[in-house]
């Protein structure tokens, strides 16, 4: 292994780590990967890792904010599309394909950044999350504000149970690669199921509307 080369750049040698630490984190484990083992796969020093990063736990929050990073500026260009449902549905689909595309990030995000520890839940310091959130939040809201969403669900619980469908389609698919099941959905079926819980929402407040009239 070589040290920091003087012309190696600051930003190179970072991004080398980043990639090692994700690799080493989702193949070997958190608690089971050391800074010394990630420089090493970096082809940095020790002493460049340290410099950048004060300890695995913000080692840690920088993977997950560049696994967000791609996926965030994607839902983010999305304004473009005028009708509010298509646009968080198009926001879900693209979602699910940055945790594809990054499965290694993903599993990450979803499984390890969440993972209780002596200062709380790393994730909770990581931005790409909370940019995340706010999109959808964002989004959720327009939905409700050109279609009219039942009164007693609320915009943050829509966006929790929207985004836990996703979450949890994909890990299923995760967790069925991993012991040689064929996936549980294909892509096409995870946006189907997406459509039915946002006409599902639109079906409730019909139904509402038809009941409050009924009983005038």
């Amino acid at each position: 292994m070589s040290t920091e080369e003087p012309s190696d750049s600051h930003s190179l040698g970072r991004s080398r780590i980043l990639l090692a630490a994700k690799h080493l984190f989702a193949t070997r484990g958190f608690n089971e990967t050391t800074t010394l083992e990630i420089a090493r796969a970096a082809d940095v020093s020790h002493a460049f890792l340290l410099n950048q990063f004060r300890g695995k736990d913000q080692l840690l929050v920088g993977v997950l904010d560049a696994g967000w990073s791609p996926i965030t500026k994607r839902i983010r260009a999305l304004f473009r599309i005028q009708a509010p449902q298509r646009r968080l549905v198009r926001a879900l689909e693209l979602l699910l394909d940055g945790w594809l595309r990054d499965p290694e990030a993903a599993e990450l995000i979803l499984l390890e950044g969440r993972r209780l520890r002596a200062g709380g839940p790393t994730i909770a310091a990581s931005s790409g999350l909370a940019n995340c959130v706010g999109i959808f939040d964002h989004y959720v809201a327009e939905c409700r504000a050109s279609g009219g969403w039942p009164d007693q669900i609320s915009n943050v619980a829509i966006r929790s149970a929207i985004l836990a469908l996703v979450e949890g389609l994909f890990l299923n698919e995760r967790l069925y690669v991993r012991i040689g099941f064929p996936a549980p959905a294909t892509l096409d079926e995870i946006r189907i199921l997406v459509l039915f819980f946002i006409r599902g929402l639109n079906q409730q407040h019909d139904n509402s509307q038809q009941a409050t009239a009924c009983h005038v």
